[in-house]
């Protein structure tokens, strides 16, 4: 257990700014609605604009937390919560992304909450 944490701890990750031509390229790649592929068939999906797959978000949350806690000198552990993931709204072109990690203990053992 590291010892220079706390329970409440947080860390903030870098930014990163979310733009079309990313949401698009994974897309096209791994998850193809048309609400992350086509701008104007997204704004006639609930969505009601070009949005980034929730498994792009994931895959972005996991690189960021993981270089959040590697360069604040805590070791990267497996992310074993995906049964948890809640994606509560869609992430737009141009949206500021970052994650703020907070440090809880459970079962003697520092986890991180990530929130977005």
């Amino acid at each position: 257990m590291t010892t220079s944490l706390t329970p409440s701890d947080h860390l903030n990750s870098e930014p990163l700014v979310l733009d079309k031509n990313a949401i698009v390229a994974f897309a096209s790649r791994f998850d193809p609605q048309p609400y992350h592929l086509d701008a104007e068939a997204a704004e006639q999906s609930i969505f009601g604009g070009l949005c980034a797959s929730g498994w792009h978000i994931a895959a972005l949350a996991t690189r960021l937390v993981s270089e959040t806690l590697l360069q604040n000198g805590h070791p990267c552990v497996e992310m074993i919560s995906v049964s948890q993931m809640k994606w509560s709204h869609p992430i737009f072109n141009c949206f500021f992304l970052y994650f703020i990690l907070i440090c809880t203990i459970k079962n003697q053992f520092f986890h991180w909450i990530v929130n977005l």
